[in-house]
């Protein structure tokens, strides 16, 4: 006679086997072909031609699933910013272009946002809701947001720690000249303050407050890259995070800093930068970056595919910028330290 413990095991073996294959069964019969239209725009909203999308489908049979295959394939837009595809078979989900390998098919482009990924339910969901304009279809294709480049700019640069001795004190910067220092009081282009943590404060979600001087004008980062400073909307004052989740359109947001625009001049002309930073959460031991273009373009796009910015020594680093939406008067040719 057989252990009751063995023969316990054994039922337990063969119950989770079955559930496997139940599931595998439910994946192959459930998934279907995936015919659908991806279009790739810019910053300006308009269609990006020739541009390299890698695709990658993952298949629903058991052998795909127990294999680990997938299916790989690269297609270039038209035009229009286009492309039609057509998955191999029944697809549980298709992936159009992984967001950290873009760049290398696309050096004048980066990827906005993270992975557009479709599953094979969303899609059919959509084509039977809405079949002559579901999402995915000729006249309401999926979008791939990217930023163009353009010829590289030079930036101004700067990186230093903040150390505050009294933590609920400003810390108070100068943008150009890049020196800190701390106030009871705002004073500089920009000084930010850390609010204690009352019930009201967490409440109202005003951890830090964020002012500026008469000359300069700051607004929440809230692409994924801070590389595109607005045109219009900036304010005088800010608290962290209250107006940065009002104006985010979605869930989250990658660099804790603002924008800001500085007034260089008599003839309202304005220079674009940014402050960023590290994370921390209090700004009385924060590690800042700042990234201004003298050029007076609204972009501060680097160069090279890099999140961790690691700048040679000096002021002046080489980087790219993207173009912008509408012309913008050129500041005037003050040195930056008279054009404060």
């Amino acid at each position: 006679m057989k252990p009751k413990w063995k023969v316990g095991s054994v039922l337990i073996l063969l119950t989770i086997g079955i559930l496997f294959l139940y599931i595998l069964l439910k994946m192959t019969l459930t998934a279907t072909g995936m015919h659908c239209w991806v279009k790739v725009i810019d910053q300006n909203g308009k269609p990006v031609s020739g541009y390299k999308c890698q695709t990658v489908q993952h298949g629903s049979s058991i052998w795909t699933f127990i294999s680990g295959k997938s299916a790989v394939r690269m297609y270039v837009t038209d035009t229009d910013g286009e492309f039609e595809y057509n998955s191999y078979g029944p697809a549980s989900c298709v992936v159009f272009g992984y967001w950290d390998n873009q760049w290398k098919f696309n050096p004048s482009n980066l990827v906005e946002a993270s992975n557009l990924a479709v599953t094979s339910f969303e899609h059919q969901q959509g084509v039977q809701h809405e079949p002559n304009g579901f999402l995915g279809s000729r006249k309401n294709p999926y979008l791939i947001h990217v930023i163009s480049v353009g010829p590289p700019q030079k930036l101004l640069y700067w990186e230093k720690k903040v150390r505050l001795k009294e933590p609920m004190n400003y810390a108070c910067f100068d943008v150009l000249s890049g020196n800190i220092w701390e106030n009871d009081k705002p004073e500089g282009d920009i000084a930010i303050k850390d609010n204690p943590y009352t019930d009201e404060n967490i409440k109202n979600q005003t951890f830090q407050k964020f002012v500026t001087s008469k000359d300069c004008a700051i607004y929440p980062i809230l692409d994924d890259w801070g590389l595109e400073p607005p045109e219009t909307g900036y304010r005088s004052e800010l608290y962290y995070d209250r107006d940065w989740l009002a104006l985010r359109s979605r869930a989250g947001y990658t660099i804790h800093g603002v924008y800001f625009r500085l007034n260089c001049g008599p003839h309202g002309n304005y220079l674009y930068g940014r402050l960023e930073l590290s994370g921390s959460g209090r700004i009385s031991h924060e590690e800042v970056k700042c990234y201004l273009n003298l050029q007076g373009e609204r972009n501060l796009f680097y160069k090279g595919y890099v999140r961790d910015y690691n700048p040679l020594p000096g002021p002046i680093q080489d980087y790219i910028s993207p173009p912008v939406s509408l012309p913008l008067e050129k500041p005037s040719e003050a040195k930056p330290s008279e054009a404060k």
